[in-house]
Parts: structure tokens; sequence; C-alpha cells
């Protein structure tokens, strides 16, 4: 029987497959199979053809494959995605007598006929030994990355094996007529599996397509009739250049194979990427009158690709621009692996090369115990982190600093974060002196000197002439036992002296008192309450004898005495302000310049004229982010003034209703931004005579605030009442409001609620505000609650009285 001759090109492309595949009958019974399977499996087809699929794989975990229950396998192994089935072992026996471990996959696709029915099975045999010893030693923390990875090294792997298994096609091979019908069914066998297994098309020497398969339509998108006498051009995606195309037909056009990867375009305009094996056949004359082509769809893993090299740059880029110092070593060596330009310049070296190959551990610890204790613990817990470690640079300058080291999963490598922190210890120190210094002040001073919670009237501090001043045996002693009560010989002297602090943050009276013995003595107090945290310091002096004669000396004495007294306070509330502030500072100015040094990098980067928008974009949020950091020091800088009492406003007469008006006009531009509005209304007379720039300045802090803590769409009610000769104004939002219990301590400094969340502020506004409105002579009140609003209102004389 004569064979056709697509029925002889059908049998050549199959043996061409790159996959190990084979072809079953409906009873599962194995009609033939390829080349590819034979050399993968180390088997010969003599030795399968005719036998039953479970005789080749009787342990496959997911399909279990039976003779007795062939239907059910068959059901089975038709419904089966390939992305659902495991993987499962099965072992090859290698010429040289050693047994090999090998992991497969399985998928199939069934042949159908013109009667709908199924006639044979194509079974494709994937090899992912090398997928699963990777899983097996790497194994990934983050589920989204395996994955990924998993997928990828899938493809890869496929890759791999297709290069290795597909053999070159030298000559078309001549089949004489004396074949039977066994070989015809075999011929019909490839050309069935072909056409399932890939993307083919058949085209003749000029190119003309003559042939394409459902695959190639399904693709592509066009239909048979839209492809068949078209050349290849239908499809070309404009991607590639004319000398990859001259060099693709000088390839064949010669008789030889080409293999590559080609970006095609759909007939709804998407595009695709395929793996492609075009195979010239050739006449007596070793000349090609037909190519045949042979696709496998690589899309999914070109992007999956793309993304990985896209995070891998992210990564880098984070790296590579961190504001601390990073880098990573090896753990047996000590050599580093790779440094970031922050740890380069931290040590003093020129380059990360000079680094790897200089930097040496034990030379930059100015306390080789605080590098064995770094390693010991890397070594016995995985991770290290010293909160306060000593080391040098390479010209020997020392230099403070926070590590944390942490070894990674296959333990090769050791990743280190480092933060200078030289100039917070300065700091620290600086303070630490200054502290010790007023210490010594406090306890050797000539008068008894105390610190009282107001609250509790328990006394916190006590020098040791407080001490011996009230008859107790030590300091301890004195603030275990000490009970204003049993001292008073009035106890209303207390109520009146604690009701006067409150009042006036400060108090000056002669009292008398008792010892511990109960020996009475007069003592004069001087006493001043800090009221943002309630602690007042308490100066005693004994007036006792002499008081008549020598009251004026003596008060002079207790004057200085106070003044040393108060400037301890001032000092230490200095001292305090100072710590906040870097408190804050470290916080509140860390991302904004990170932002900025950020932007800046990146705007290095941006060289070309067409990347202006970016520079721009980056060069305004470095404009924003200074303009914020400005804000952040004007606080501080206005706390700073009020604290001295150098602020001055200047008395004037004006409009109050117009000032306002205008103040709401100047703040437009930035509720704007949230699609806030202002409504104001006012009542009663107009015109006032006070500061300008301080009402204008404690407006500004509270609209704004109302802006800042409230959401987009929000109105901002502004009411402003002149009556009696007092002059009232609210300003009203519908925010995120203050928790009750936190109410108390909103005029504190640095102080911020528990909701403000990410909203940026120092803590220091309303600080500010409540000492603005004093400076007017007035009073402010709020109502709160969270998640509703806030209401704040001021009150001040309508016409300041000029000194």
């Amino acid at each position: 029987m004569s064979l056709s001759k697509n029925e002889i090109d059908y049998k050549i492309v199959f043996e061409a497959i790159q996959k190990p595949s084979l072809v079953l009958s409906n009873d599962l019974t194995i009609i033939t199979l390829n080349l590819a399977y034979q050399k993968s499996t180390n088997t010969e087809a003599k030795n399968l053809i005719g036998k039953h699929i479970s005789e080749i794989f009787p342990d496959h975990p997911k399909i279990g494959f039976k003779k007795e229950t062939s239907t059910n396998s068959l059901t089975t192994i038709l419904l089966t995605e390939i992305d659902s089935v495991p993987f499962f072992r099965y072992d090859i026996l290698r010429p040289n007598g050693i047994q090999e471990e090998k992991y497969w996959r399985m998928s199939t696709k069934p042949i159908i006929d013109n009667k709908n029915e199924i006639i044979y099975i194509l079974l494709e045999i994937e090899d992912v030994t090398e997928l699963v010893a990777f899983k097996k030693n790497y194994p990934s923390q983050d589920k989204t990355t395996n994955t990924l990875l998993n997928r990828l090294f899938l493809l890869e792997t496929a890759l791999k094996i297709r290069k290795e298994e597909i053999q070159e096609l030298d000559e078309v091979l001549e089949l004489n007529n004396g074949f039977n019908q066994k070989v015809l069914t075999e011929i019909l066998d490839y050309k069935y599996a072909i056409d399932a297994a890939d993307i083919v098309a058949i085209t003749d020497q000029k190119g003309i397509i003559l042939h394409v398969n459902d695959n190639f339509c399904k693709i592509s998108k066009y239909s048979r009739e839209e492809l068949i006498g078209q050349d290849h051009r239908i499809v070309n995606s404009g991607f590639h250049s004319k000398e990859f195309i001259r060099l693709l037909w000088k390839t064949i056009s010669k008789g030889g194979i080409w293999k590559g990867e080609i970006k095609n375009k759909a007939k709804d305009g998407s595009f695709y990427w395929v793996r492609t094996t075009i195979i010239p056949f050739l006449n007596e004359k070793r000349k090609p009158v037909k190519y045949l082509a042979l696709r496998s769809d690589i899309t999914h893993q070109k992007e999956i690709g793309e993304d990985l090299v896209n995070s891998e740059g992210k990564y880098r880029d984070l790296f590579e621009n961190s504001l601390v110092a990073m880098f990573i070593n090896n753990p047996k060596t000590r050599k580093t692996i790779v440094v970031n330009e922050i740890g380069i310049s931290l040590f003093g070296y020129k380059s990360e090369k000079d680094f790897q190959k200089n930097y040496e551990p034990e030379k930059h610890f100015e306390n080789i115990e605080d590098l064995e204790k770094l390693e010991k613990a890397i070594l016995s817990t995985g991770e290290a982190n010293l909160d306060k470690v000593a080391l040098k640079k390479k010209d020997g300058t020392l230099f403070w600093a926070k590590l944390f080291s942490k070894l990674n999963t296959q333990k090769d490598a050791v990743q280190t974060v480092l933060v200078d922190i030289t100039a917070q210890e300065k700091i620290y120190t600086t303070l630490k002196i200054s502290e010790e210094k007023y210490k010594n002040i406090f306890s050797n001073t000539l008068v008894a000197t105390f610190t009282t919670d107001i609250e509790t009237s328990r006394i916190t501090e006590v020098n040791d002439k407080g001490v011996a001043l009230f008859g107790y045996q030590s300091r301890e002693d004195f603030l275990k036992n000490f009970n204003p009560i049993l001292h008073y010989v009035n106890v209303k002297d207390q109520e009146t002296n604690i009701v006067i602090l409150v009042e006036k943050g400060e108090a000056s009276k002669i009292i008398e008192m008792k010892r511990l013995d109960g020996s009475l003595f007069w003592a004069k107090f001087a006493n001043k309450l800090n009221k943002n945290n309630g602690i007042a310091h308490i100066s005693i002096l004994d007036v006792t004898n002499d008081i008549k004669f020598q009251e004026e000396l003596e008060e002079k004495v207790v004057l200085r005495t106070l003044e040393l007294t108060q400037s301890l306070i001032r000092e230490k509330e200095s001292n305090d302000m100072k710590s906040n502030f870097v408190s804050m500072a470290s916080h509140e100015f860390r991302t904004p310049l990170t932002t900025i040094l950020t932007s800046a990098s990146l705007i290095k980067k941006y060289e070309d004229y067409d990347q202006q928008e970016l520079r721009v974009k980056h060069i305004d949020r470095i404009t924003s982010t200074v303009n914020h950091l400005v804000s952040l020091l004007n606080d501080f800088l206005s706390l700073e003034k009020l604290r001295k009492g150098i602020v001055n406003g200047e008395v004037a007469s004006f409009n109050l209703p117009e000032f306002i008006e205008e103040i709401a006009q100047e703040l437009d531009s930035v509720i704007v931004l949230k699609k806030q509005h202002i409504e104001y209304n006012h009542q009663g007379e107009v015109i006032v005579l006070q500061s300008r720039k301080i009402l204008k300045n404690i407006l500004i802090n509270l609209i704004s605030n109302a802006s800042k803590y409230s959401g987009n769409n929000m109105p901002i009610e502004i009411h402003s009442i002149i009556i009696s000769n007092t002059v009232t104004i609210t300003i009203k939002d519908q925010g995120i409001g203050i928790p009750i219990e936190e109410q108390q301590k909103l005029f504190s400094d640095f102080f911020r609620a528990s909701n403000t969340g990410n909203i940026k502020g120092t803590g220091l506004g309303l600080s500010i505000v409540k000492k603005y409105v004093e400076l007017l002579d007035g009073k402010i009140y709020f109502e709160s609650q969270a998640n509703k609003g806030s209401s704040f209102s001021f009150s001040f004389p309508q016409l300041k009285e000029l000194a």
C-alpha cells in the first residue's frame, strides 16, 4: 500500500516532537512512541508497543492505572488538567547499570475523528527532576515568589529538554510502495499526534501557507480560510529586525533547520511568543520544496521572565539606594559578597571592589569581644542584634553604630544592616553631662529643694538639705515616710499653697512647719509648677533665726536661690525640649529626608531630554518635602519664642469679618486639594482693637488643623461673634475627633492623639495656639468626639488695653 506525501511528512514530524510522547488506543494500549521518549527512558519501541499503560507507570499517584478498569482510567486521563497532576517518581535504568532517580509529570490530549469519537490518546511526559531538586534545596518563605520560581524553572527545564532532544532532520525519508496496513496506521497515528501536540504550519518554498492546524488558528485568531494562500507576514508583529528575518530565510533556503523564538501578532492586535523549529523538505536535488514550522506557545514564560527581571531590578535599586549601610558576607570566609554605596562610604573604602578585597571585620571592631559575640549569636540562633557597638573606619576614625545581622536559609550568607548612630551618641553624651551638672547643683545647693507630684502631693526628689531640715535620716527614709500633714502646723497652708500654685503657676510664702521630732521652725517657700508634667519644684529656706531682723537679707538669699532653682528648671525644661525635639526630628525628619535623597538620586538617572517630566515630578516632591520640614522647624521656633516671651504683636484697629475672610482665601489653595470648603458667618459689631499678627497665627493653625484631620468634601465652619466687649471665634470640623481619654493632654508640647495615624504633625500646634490666645488676654476651650469632629473656640477682649 502506498503512502501519501502528507502522511510521510506527519511521521517525520511526530518523530521530531521534542517532548517524550506516546500514542495510546482507547483501551490504553501503546500503539507507538517517539524517539524522544526512547532516549529519555532508555527504552526501545519494540519492547513497549502493544503493552498496557499500567505496565509502564504502575505507581502513578493521581490516575492509578489498572487493566481491569480501563474505561475509568481513560475517563480520568481525559478529565485531568496538566497543572493538577502531581509529580510522580519513575526511575530509569541506565546502560551502565545505575538506577537513576527521576520525577515526571504527565499530560494527555484526545484525538477525535469526524464522528467526534476518541480514536487515539496522545500522552506527553515531562521530566521535572531538576524542579523537584530545586524545591527541596531552596524552600521559599514567600509563597508568591516560590510559585513564580517554580513555574519559571519548569519552563526553563522544558526548554533545556527541548534543546537537548531536538535532532536536526537532514533529509526527508523516502518510502517504497511496500508498506503494509500496519505502517499506514502508524503514519496516521503520527499525523493525529503532531496536530494535537504543537502549532503547525506548512508553506511552499516561497513561504505561502499551504496548511495550518487548529492550534495555529486558535492562537492567531485567524480562520483557516483567512490563512491559506497568505505568507507569514499576516502574523508579523514588527518586533524583529529585517536582519533577523533575512538570516532565518538564509538558513532554511540552504536546507538547514532553523530554531528560535518569534513574537507574532494575532488578528485582534494582541501579541504572543512562540518557540519555533522550521524544517525544510528537500527534493532529490536537496532543494527545499516545502517548509514545516512547529511552534509552541511561550507567551506566559516570557511574561514571567520579564516580571522577574523587573522585580530583581526593583529590589536591587532599594539595596543600592538605601539610606543605611547594607552588606552580605560569607560566614565561613568572612569575605564580602556584595555591599551598597552607603556601606562603602561609611567604612572609608574607595569602591565595592576595594571593600570586597580588603574588608576584614576584625580590623573594624574597636572591641574584638563584640565581633566574637556577634558571630557566636549568628551561629547559635541565626541572627544577632547589637544596639550600640564601637567600630572603626579604614583610616582608624571611631564611630558608633547599631547593627543587625541574619543568616540566610541556606546558611551560606550573612546579611547585615548597619546604622550610623554617632550623631545621636554625641547628643546623648552632651545631655548626660548637662544632667549630671544640674543634678550636682541640685544636691549641693544651700537651701532645701524638692520636686512634688501636684496631683498626689508625693515628694519625688529631695536634696540633702531638705532631708536634714525635716529631721529624716536619709533620702530614702524621707521619700518613703514623708507625709505633708505631719509637717504643716496649719494643714490649710498646704491647701492654699496648692491652689495658688495651680492657678498662677508659682507661689511664695512663709509658713510655720514641724520637724519629725515635733520642733517648730519658720520656712520660706518658693514654688514653681511645670504645667506640662504636673511637677512642682519647691525651695524651702529656714528663716527661724532672726526672722524679723534678717528678713530683708534672707529675702535676697531666697530670691537668689529661687533664681538658681528657676534657672535649673529652665535648663531642665530646655533639655527636655531638646530631647523631645531630637525624638520628634528623628521620627518626623526621617521619611521626608528619605524622600529627598531618593528623589535626588533618581533625578541623576533622568539625563535624557524626554525625561524632563520625571525630573520635574521629583523636583516638586523635594520642594513639597522641604516646605514640610520648614513648617516643622517654624513650629519649634515659634514655641521657643513664646517660651522666652519675645513675641510682640502690634495692636491695631481692623474689621474682624473682613480679616477672617482674607485668611480663609489664603488657605483656600490648601483646603481645595481635599475638595473642602469654608462656611463663615458673623454676628454683632465688626471692629476690634487687637494684634492682627497673633490672631492670624491662631486662625491659620486652627483652620489648617480642621482641614488636615477632616476627610475629603467635608465643610469647615467658622463662626465669630462680638458681644459685651468680648470676641468669640469658633472653628468646627467633622473630622476624626479626639479620644475623650486623651483630651486633657491636648495642649501639651509634642502631644499627638493616638488616632492621628500617618497624618503629619509635630504635636506643637495647639500648644502654640494656647500661648498665642493668652497673649491676647483670652482663653481657649474645645469640644470633641472621636470620629465625629471637633469644635475649638477662643475668646478675647474686643479692645486690648494698651500698656
